[in-house]
């Protein structure tokens, strides 16, 4: 079964809601916590419910279940949970710490090992600087050999420079030479070359016609297109004259017109001939004017075409005469160039042959210097042997020198490590001593102390509401330690069983109102401590 909408009256206002909106403006008015919403929770620790016709059913239970659900009722539980889960957490203390030693235990060792490890990077230490003496040593004298192989190198490279530079003076020589005698046998046969076209130019001189050229090709370019023009309208009229032939060949063998299908009358023939023939005749007047006209272009074109190629070929003759002009210029220039070079020619043969002798003079005294120079390279290769020697024992002394101090840097992480560990387990074994002696049996002390100030008031709201609903002097009640209801009849225990149905009722409904009022007591800010509902009691 599901409840979907439901009501609630407040103060005279009618409010349709669903059974969760109910539920939570009932606990708003109630002031109860607004958990016991959404969560399973206990409500009776706020409120007591007890179902129709069971009110005396609590009285007969047993004393662990009454009590244990008194715990519940009150929130004295928590004291037994708190004490469970610090049993369980003191258990995982154990256990840790257990761990803990067990890791811890070869922190010694490890301090041991770290020791010897120590001992030995200063002998590692003490092992490079020696071998590091050996090699700077060893490397001085490398430098000194090293200064004296390049002074010897120098001297020898400057050799082979001028060995390389007189290779080239020589060369420059020949070629020198070369050009000294390939310009003595020029000059003269340029300067025969020049006096010959000097001859062949002397007194002529032609007029540039360029622009007489120019206007005598537009003129003749004009006289083209018009002749050009006469003979499309000749080529014109032709036509014309054989479409007008056509069309009279064509009357003449028409009897029926193609479109209207009526006879053709000899009239009609006629009359399109005379108008064929008169277009016939006009054609070839025109043309014949056409004729006439092409005639008279054509000879003055004729004309302007040979005056063109006249005057062309003076404008040839000219270039020719400007190229030989500009060809004696040129080789003046040549004879004028290789004058001049061959004076510097003479002076450059002199200083090279100068420099010759310089050069000549200085390698005689470099002679012997490669002898020495393989001396001092083979000493010098027997010492970079000796470096190499010591370089390799400096380098594996490091090396060695370098592992070793990674390990030490592994142990020493390892040992930062235990000895956290090592407090770890120190605090972890201090904080289970004082949980064990100190919080569990506090939690045990509170637990007594408020179950005994719980059992004080209720044991006394319990007597005052019996003796309210009994008026008997004779019949007494009172809580023994289990919440148990124990009835006190003429100073005589009774069992509750031997009462009467009035009494049974009184016993119970006593007890229902002292914890009621023992809860609200409790939990002072719910709003039900003035309301009792009592279902048929």
């Amino acid at each position: 079964m599901t409840q979907s909408f439901g009501s609630i009256v407040v103060d005279g206002t009618r409010r349709e809601l669903t059974a969760v909106e109910l539920k939570q403006k009932i606990l708003e008015l109630l002031q109860y916590p607004q958990e016991l919403l959404t969560k399973k929770s206990l409500i009776y620790r706020y409120t007591v419910y007890t179902p129709q016709d069971e009110m005396k059913s609590i009285l007969l239970g047993d004393d662990a279940g009454r009590v244990d659900t008194l715990r519940k009722v009150f929130g004295i539980d928590k004291y037994k949970r708190i004490g469970d889960n610090a049993e369980q957490f003191l258990k995982q203390v154990r256990s840790t710490v257990k761990n803990l030693r067990e890791a811890v235990s070869v922190m010694e060792e490890r301090k041991q090992e770290l020791n010897n490890m120590r001992k030995q990077q200063t002998q590692l230490g003490d092992d490079i600087g020696a071998a590091a003496g050996k090699l700077t040593e060893v490397q001085k004298k490398l430098q000194g050999m090293k200064q004296q192989i390049m002074i010897v190198e120098k001297e020898l490279a400057l050799h082979q420079e001028q060995q390389k530079e007189l290779k080239v003076i020589e060369t420059a020589l020949e070629h020198y030479r070369r050009d000294e005698q390939n310009s003595r046998r020029e000059i003269p046969l340029l300067e025969g070359e020049v006096n010959e076209l000097e001859k062949n130019t002397k007194g002529k001189e032609i007029k540039n016609d360029e622009e007489n050229i120019r206007n005598l090709e537009e003129k003749a370019k004009k006289a083209e297109e018009r002749i050009k023009i006469s003979r499309l309208k000749m080529q014109e009229c032709i036509v014309k004259m054989q479409a007008s032939e056509k069309n009279i060949m064509d009357i003449e063998k028409l009897d029926k017109c193609p479109l209207c299908k009526q006879s053709v009358s000899l009239k009609h023939k006629q009359d399109v001939k005379k108008s064929e023939e008169e277009k016939i005749n006009e054609n070839k007047r025109l043309m014949n004017e056409l004729e006439n006209e092409e005639k008279m272009l054509t000879k003055p074109a004729e004309q302007l075409k040979l005056e063109i190629e006249t005057g062309r070929k003076r404008m040839h003759e000219r270039g020719l005469l400007t190229l030989q002009m500009k060809l004696i210029e040129e080789k003046r220039g040549k004879i004028k160039d290789l004058t001049d070079g061959l004076a510097s020619t003479t002076k450059q043969i002199e200083e090279h042959e100068k420099k010759q002798r310089q050069l000549m003079t200085a390698l005689k005294s470099l002679q012997g210097r490669e002898k020495e120079l393989a001396d001092f390279r083979e000493n010098f290769e027997e010492m970079q042997d000796s470096e190499r020697h010591f370089l390799m024992e400096k380098v594996s002394l490091e090396k060695e020198k370098s592992v070793l101090e990674r390990d030490m840097r592994k142990i020493t992480d390892e040992i930062e490590r235990l000895e956290k560990q090592e407090m770890q387990m120190n605090e972890l074994s201090r904080l289970h001593d004082w949980i064990d002696s100190c919080f569990v049996k506090t939690m045990e002390v509170l637990e007594r102390r408020v179950m005994l100030k719980v059992h004080h008031d209720f044991d006394s709201l319990f007597q005052k509401w019996f003796g309210m609903l009994v008026e008997s002097e004779l019949m007494k009640v009172r809580l023994d330690d289990a919440f148990s209801p124990v009835i006190e009849q003429n100073g005589y225990e009774t069992d509750y069983s031997f009462l009467s149905g009035g009494e049974k009722t009184a016993a119970a409904l006593a007890y229902r109102l002292a914890l009621n009022q023992v809860i609200n007591n409790i939990v002072g800010v719910i709003k039900t401590r003035d309301l009792l509902i009592l279902d048929e009691p």
